[in-house]
């Protein structure tokens, strides 16, 4: 069977990880002599990067709306903002409860999990491999982020970040038909990506690796989480550091069959609205909502009367 490079590459991973399954890692520091991280990949053993809820809120926001800004004709920010009414004040104590939750949520499962955990590259992105598709081999560079991890956390990384988008049917056309009172009316729409297909290379992974997942569903759900990690990540501690100047820049650089190392301005645009479609689509349960809720109120008072402490003490 022929694969594309990104399916190969996938391939190879699930590979990679089924056979380093359950490694002792202690064991494998020692061989290393402490070459390898606890928790692979920079944006998990560099925490101290991702800032607090609150900024991550307002970082995503703002940046939606600066690069909205050099492409009048994306819709997605004005829908995103008036549907769902994204981080205004109305709902923005449930947007950050959902959002804490979210990123525990999967820190948890990368660093705890034994579901799917296993020795992970780190870094395992196009540009950190060398695809023969003749021979169907891939070999790999760079481990300098080598680590234990959850596969479903390294094969979300990988394909966010290096699969191309015209592989994930860029821009397919669709006919939606919308029931009204007069009857059907068709209108066409213009999808980043395709869903199935997201699917079927996350599935041509778990076929391959499975862990301890009962089944396919268990798995998707986490690769969801990843998902949304790592767009977050990427959206609140890189990209709302860029200028307007590379913003322009990576436009004229951009190249819709590229999917290399997310500096496209439409590989940026992918990743924030797949970002914040698997936000929307994520569950979670009352009780758990109900709690950090609380939490995150009494917080908000003590926060409030330590700084009224302080102008009175200033005073």
């Amino acid at each position: 069977q022929t694969y594309s490079p990104a399916e190969l590459c996938l391939i190879r991973l699930a590979e990679f990880h089924a056979n380093w399954r359950n490694f002792d890692t202690e064991e494998l520091e020692n061989k290393l002599e402490g070459l390898i991280w606890r928790t692979a990949g920079h944006w998990w053993t560099k925490e101290d990067l991702f800032p607090e809820i609150t900024e991550i809120v307002e970082r995503f926001s703002d940046t939606l709306s600066r690069f909205a800004k050099f492409n009048p004709k994306w819709k997605f920010k004005t829908r995103l903002l008036k549907k769902n009414q994204f981080f205004l004040n109305k709902e923005k104590l449930l947007i950050r409860t959902k959002t804490k939750l979210i990123l525990n949520k999967s820190k948890k499962l990368n660093q705890e999990t034994t579901k799917g955990m296993t020795i992970c590259h780190g870094d395992f992105k196009m540009s950190n491999l060398f695809v023969d598709e003749t021979e169907q081999k891939v070999w790999a560079v760079d481990w300098q982020w080598i680590g234990n991890g959850s596969g479903a956390m390294e094969a979300a990384f990988f394909i966010l970040t290096s699969v191309p988008l015209k592989d994930l049917n860029l821009l397919v056309k669709t006919n939606v038909i919308k029931e009204s009172a007069g009857g059907g009316r068709r209108e066409k729409k213009k999808v980043l990506w395709n869903e199935e297909r997201l699917k079927s290379l996350f599935r041509l992974y778990w076929d391959i690796f499975k862990g301890d997942w009962k089944d396919w569903e268990e798995f998707w759900e986490e690769a969801q989480l990843f998902m949304v990690h790592f767009s977050f990540y990427i959206i609140a501690v890189k990209y709302s550091k860029y200028t307007d100047e590379m913003i322009e820049s990576c436009m004229k650089e951009d190249d819709n069959s590229a999917g290399i190392h997310v500096k496209t301005f439409t590989q940026m645009k992918y990743i924030m609205e797949l970002g914040f479609h698997y936000f929307e689509q994520l569950q979670i349960t009352e009780e758990e909502e109900e709690e950090y809720t609380d939490r995150t109120e009494e917080e908000e008072e003590t926060d409030e009367g330590e700084t009224d402490e302080g102008e009175q003490e200033e005073e």
